[in-house]
């Protein structure tokens, strides 16, 4: 039951990662149709240019939102595995002890 369970929150956290994605793009998306109402009003740039351009904008976005997601994951993997090597294992703390005892010559000991 137990497997069952964990493998129902792993499957629920890869379609969190996918929903991540769809926004990201649904975000870049939204930025390149900003950058199209801009031009629109503020620019007399020929309509023929303003589509390449917004699809650009919104490709550069993307980027922009991968790589920073990409960093992301890449420190919280760094601290996981600073976290995992800062672990001290029962064998070498009762090591470290024994170690401590010795340096100690005394008879009550």
């Amino acid at each position: 039951m137990a497997e069952g369970f964990f493998g129902r929150i792993k499957g629920m956290v890869e379609w969190l990662e996918h929903g991540c994605f769809i926004v990201w793009v649904l975000l870049s998306l939204g930025a390149g149709k900003a950058v199209k109402a801009m031009l629109n009003v503020f620019t007399r740039i020929p309509p023929d240019w303003i589509t390449p351009i917004w699809i650009f904008s919104s490709a550069l976005v993307l980027w922009a939102l991968l790589a920073l997601g990409k960093r992301l994951h890449k420190r919280s993997e760094q601290k996981q595995t600073a976290q995992l090597q800062g672990a001290v294992t029962p064998s070498a703390q009762f090591l470290k002890v024994d170690e401590f005892y010795k340096t100690y010559d005394n008879i009550m000991l």
